[in-house]
């Protein structure tokens, strides 16, 4: 006899799930996943379709001297990466990333000012891809913002190099239409420090999920 419990799919519902770069390995989570239970899958569904995108936020940058922002090729951008996507929207979002780019912050920059990279979206189903590193001995703040309306979901990875210091501020300041889902992966250095601030202001659905581990002793995250 086959009963309700039988034959219900298997569900992985650890809280550390397998990395990799293959969508495949990431099948659309239910909900019933412990990662996921509290989250609204359904409304995140845009998210989970594995499709090429060919739009991109519109960007608006503050970049201080000597502060870097090159687009980079997607093959770059997996090379210079912290990790493999956690989980489905990271990797559908590296795999077909309409735009990838690569903020380079100098070593030994003290920067007064923050740097401020600000996306609008017009509605449009976005991938983006973005690598971050910061310089031995940099001190910086850097402020993503985000805007509009848009179904975004974004890789990005942080390498702090020894002795640095950054903190990161997100503010998804969407309007209430917009999804975003989206991994940050964070590589602290020797003596490095790191802090990060995620302010949701706005967006029907916003997931972010913060991943760190270190490159040497003497690193702090504070998230």
């Amino acid at each position: 006899m086959t009963t309700m419990l039988d034959a219900a799919p298997s569900v992985s519902s650890h809280l550390h799930p397998t990395t990799s770069w293959d969508v495949a390995d990431h099948p659309v989570p239910t909900g019933r996943e412990e990662v996921w239970r509290f989250t609204p899958v359904d409304k995140l569904e845009p998210l989970f379709v594995d499709a090429l995108s060919g739009d991109n936020l519109a960007w608006e940058t503050r970049l201080p001297d000597g502060v870097r922002l090159e687009p980079i090729s997607a093959g770059e951008a997996t090379r210079l990466s912290v990790d493999a996507p956690v989980d489905r929207i990271a990797a559908v979002a590296a795999r077909n990333a309409g735009y990838a780019a690569h903020l380079q912050i100098p070593a030994g920059a003290d920067l007064a000012e923050p740097i401020l990279i600000a996306g609008t979206g017009h509605g449009d189903h976005v991938y983006e891809h973005f690598v971050i590193t910061v310089g031995e001995g940099a001190r910086a703040t850097l402020v993503l913002r985000y805007h509009g309306d848009a179904a975004f979901s974004a890789k990005t990875d942080v390498r702090v190099g020894q002795g640095a210091s950054i903190n990161v501020v997100t503010v998804a300041y969407w309007d209430d239409t917009a999804l975003h889902g989206g991994q940050t992966s964070y590589l602290v250095g020797r003596d490095a420090s790191v802090r990060t601030v995620a302010v949701t202001l706005g967006g029907a659905v916003v997931r972010l999920v913060d991943r760190a581990r270190f490159d040497g002793p003497g690193g702090s995250i504070e998230q």
